[in-house]
């Protein structure tokens, strides 16, 4: 079929294929190498510009995962109960005053450092307590219900990796870590510029209505930006 001279989208080159707009986007955007240290209450969504490096054992120290009592395995009968006397009771944040020994237990609750010379803890609801002493089951195996620390990751490996999208649970781990802030390169994002007289924002004109993009500009009137 003959193409009309004047025919409006009679094109003679071939299409650029998306490769090709791809390759001239990447060699006309500059690559942004400026980065910026972000508190942890505004990283959500952010991609992390370098590693992040585990400053600490994590856990911080030995603790409980449970709350109960903690013992000493070398003092439980492998056949029947044992009693222990509490000396001692243990919050998560607080420190034991005693070093636990033999014949003796500490209250303990979860998160709590474990006690210098413990190396068990009892689930509260498999003892009972009379007195002052704690009657703890047999069977239970040496450390039991304590988390060492370093169990989850140990001081110096990474934490984050470089590149890393910040989620909720990577900026707690931050936190876990003792940071206070994270470093990601800019916010940056494309911007579109649009010009023409066609383009106006809504207007009401003859009673109408009129969705902006409505050509309604005189043709005198000057091109202008619309971003």
């Amino acid at each position: 079929m003959a193409q009309l001279r004047k025919d409006i989208f009679a094109f003679g080159r071939a299409l650029a294929t998306i490769d090709d707009i791809t390759a001239l986007i990447a060699e006309r955007t500059p690559i942004v190498c400026e980065v910026e240290h972000v508190p942890l209450v505004d990283a959500i969504g952010r991609v992390l510009a370098e590693n992040l490096i585990a400053p600490i054992d994590l856990p911080a120290f030995d603790n409980s995962a449970v709350d109960g009592y903690a013992v000493r395995a070398a003092d439980l009968d492998a056949e029947g109960e044992t009693r222990l006397s509490i000396i001692d009771r243990v919050a998560a944040g607080h420190a034991a005053i005693h070093t636990l020994k033999a014949g003796n237990a500490i209250r303990i609750f979860t998160g709590a450092p474990m006690p210098a010379g413990a190396d068990t803890v009892f689930m509260q609801e498999d003892c009972r307590v009379e007195d002052g002493i704690v009657i703890v089951p047999p069977g239970l195996k040496l450390g039991a219900n304590r988390r060492l620390a370093g169990e989850d990751m140990r001081a110096g490996a990474v934490a984050l990796p470089a590149g890393r999208r910040l989620a909720v649970q990577h900026v707690a781990l931050a936190a876990a870590l003792g940071e206070a802030m994270v470093i990601a390169p800019p916010v940056s994002g494309w911007v579109g510029g649009l010009t023409g007289a066609s383009l106006i924002t809504p207007v009401i004109f003859a009673g109408l209505t009129l969705a902006a993009g409505l050509t309604l500009a005189k043709p005198s009137e000057p091109e202008k930006a619309i971003v």
